[in-house]
């Protein structure tokens, strides 16, 4: 389900250049800083006409309980208003993470609270479907640009 509460499917990436994380919305640090750094890389693929017509960045939360489309739309746009966010139960969050090698786990805190530990690579898929790059840490904006262009 993506930010605007409809269902988010093959069709929303199909055709499109996607740039793909998983994280949550109460993340300390990793996710609010791919977030930025996936902010400039659109910056700097302002100039590339195919990402311009036909890319996109969505952001995936591993935290359906706390991350419902009414907090995952604001979190995005704070980055950027073109971002796409969505989340979905355990079984619909398995068949995009599966294949992708992605894992990710609750990890208990104090008070009841808790975190979400996760895979924070970002994925570059093209309009084929095809994962073209997975992209560890660190994350640099130049460097995603450059993937991307190649």
């Amino acid at each position: 389900t993506d930010a605007e509460a409809r269902p988010l499917t093959e069709a929303d990436l199909r055709g499109r250049w996607t740039l793909l994380f998983f994280g949550f919305t109460q993340c300390p640090d990793v996710c609010p800083g791919t977030l930025a750094v996936l902010k400039q890389v659109t910056a700097k693929l302002a100039d590339d006409p195919t990402f311009k017509a036909r890319g996109q960045v969505l952001f995936v939360s591993v935290d359906p309980a706390r991350d419902t489309p009414e907090v995952l739309r604001p979190y995005v746009a704070y980055f950027d208003p073109a971002f796409r966010a969505a989340t979905g139960d355990a079984a619909a969050l398995a068949k995009l993470t599966g294949p992708l090698g992605v894992i990710y786990a609750k990890v208990p805190g104090e008070d009841g609270n808790y975190a979400m530990d996760h895979t924070a690579s970002i994925f570059l898929i093209d309009p084929e479907l095809r994962v073209l790059s997975a992209i560890g840490l660190p994350h640099v904006a130049d460097d995603i640009a450059t993937r991307r262009r190649r």
